[in-house]
Order: structure tokens, then C-alpha cells, then sequence
């Protein structure tokens, strides 16, 4: 994290939809292994940016800003945890009961294309 905190400018300059997953380097903080399994606390990476930003001045807003990200990651975290059945669809409360069909004809007109839908015909081609 410190490293990664000597680049001002890119910390706070950071916005998540401009990061490159194919670039060579790392194109985000490459943090997320150490927040994940505690060697890295929120906190501690929350008020490191917090350092950063007021040192340097204008920076990004959430939710692009490494705030934004945090808060969101956060969020995410505290909802997987108190959300009975989060990682299923049955017997999770908070999705939607679908009762999905397995009719072959339109599974096949999905496969090709020929849904009569075009948006999701043309993802399909």
C-alpha cells in the first residue's frame, strides 16, 4: 500500500472505468488479495486515500474514486453476510423466483440468433 501511495497524482486521479485489464502492469492498486484476507485493513487503506486526497487536492468522486470502490466493496461484503442464501437463487429473499423453462425450440432460437428480439439477436451473431 505504501508504494502504491507514493503516486499521488494517480491515486487521486484514479477512476475504475479508465483501468485496463490487459495492461502489463497492474493498472489498479493490485490490493485486493491483501484486503481480502486481512493483511490489509479497510480502515487503513480508507484513511490512506483520505492522506492522499487532501495532500493533493482535487481528486476523483465515488463511485470512480478509490473511495467509491472501497464503499462498494464494503457494501458488497456486508450484504454476501447478511443475506441468507446470498451465493443461491432458491430460497435467497432478495432475488426474484424465475421459473425457467427448458423448451428446446427456444433455446436453440436463442443459440442462433432468432429470438425475434433484436438487441439480444445481435449479441447472439
Amino acid at each position: 500500500m505504501e508504494k502504491y501511495m507514493l503516486d499521488k497524482h494517480k491515486v487521486a486521479q484514479f477512476r475504475k472505468p479508465m483501468t485496463n485489464p490487459t495492461a502489463l502492469t497492474p493498472d489498479t492498486t493490485a490490493l485486493s488479495p491483501y484486503l481480502k484476507f486481512g493483511s490489509l485493513g479497510s480502515r487503513t487503506f480508507y484513511w490512506a486515500i483520505q492522506d492522499v486526497y487532501k495532500s493533493v487536492g482535487p481528486h476523483t468522486k465515488p463511485p470512480e474514486s478509490l473511495h467509491g470502490q472501497m464503499f462498494f466493496r464494503e457494501f458488497f461484503y456486508l450484504t454476501s453476510y447478511k443475506t441468507e442464501n446470498f451465493d443461491k437463487m432458491i430460497d435467497n429473499e432478495k432475488c426474484k423466483q424465475i421459473e425457467w423453462s427448458d423448451n428446446k425450440a427456444y433455446l436453440k432460437a436463442w443459440e442462433d440468433g432468432m429470438t425475434g428480439y433484436p438487441a439480444i439477436d445481435a449479441t447472439m451473431r
